[in-house]
């Protein structure tokens, strides 16, 4: 089995992708860039109006050099489009709540597809509300600090990255997206 590392391959340290997902922000990664600092580069989906317009806005982040690529959720299958397109650029991925699919009618094995219609449905009268029931199914019974902390980090005010027309082609790309056919083609290692 191989290892990973993260230290720099010469002189400089390469810069790193960081992709956040649904309804968040650049804000997200904050807790790892406290670690140490890094050339980060974030790409942005403010102005995004339809699902076809994400995976350019991540291609358009990549360096023309490889790069490991942090990405979670939304971002995990937007990175692993990426990967796939410009593989000679993407050194490797490191996936949180990653998937190949966000959707299907087993709930353990991804949101139904009903559920997101409603998500949909009720965008057009309470973003904020919709937005903050998705983020409290991100935590388990327990974990209500760690959604405080994401709450105050990325208020629901400002869910910056995301407008309405931006939330809708997220919840329309993940429910049309399915990657799982094409995982097998990743030449690049995954975490």
């Amino acid at each position: 089995s191989s290892r990973l590392t993260f230290s720099s391959q010469g002189p400089r340290e390469r810069p790193i992708v960081m992709i956040h997902g649904w309804a968040g922000g650049p804000e997200i990664w904050d807790p790892l860039l406290k670690q140490r600092a890094v050339q980060t580069l974030f790409p942005s989906f403010r102005h995004v109006t339809s699902p076809e317009e994400f995976v350019p806005r991540v291609l358009e982040r990549l360096p023309d050099e490889p790069v490991w690529v942090y990405a979670w959720s939304l971002g995990a299958m937007l990175a692993i489009e990426a990967a796939l397109a410009r593989p000679q650029f993407v050194r490797g991925l490191i996936l949180f709540g990653g998937t190949g699919k966000f959707v299907d009618a087993d709930r353990k094995l991804g949101w139904p597809e009903r559920a997101m219609h409603r998500m949909q449905e009720r965008m057009r009268h309470n973003r904020q509300a919709v937005v903050l029931g998705f983020r409290k199914q991100m935590f388990a019974p327990g974990e209500e600090a760690a959604l405080a902390r994401w709450n105050e980090a990325v208020p629901l005010d400002d869910a910056a990255e995301f407008s309405i027309p931006a939330l809708n082609a997220g919840l329309e790309y993940l429910l049309q997206t399915d990657l799982t056919d094409r995982l097998p083609q990743l030449a690049c290692p995954v975490v």
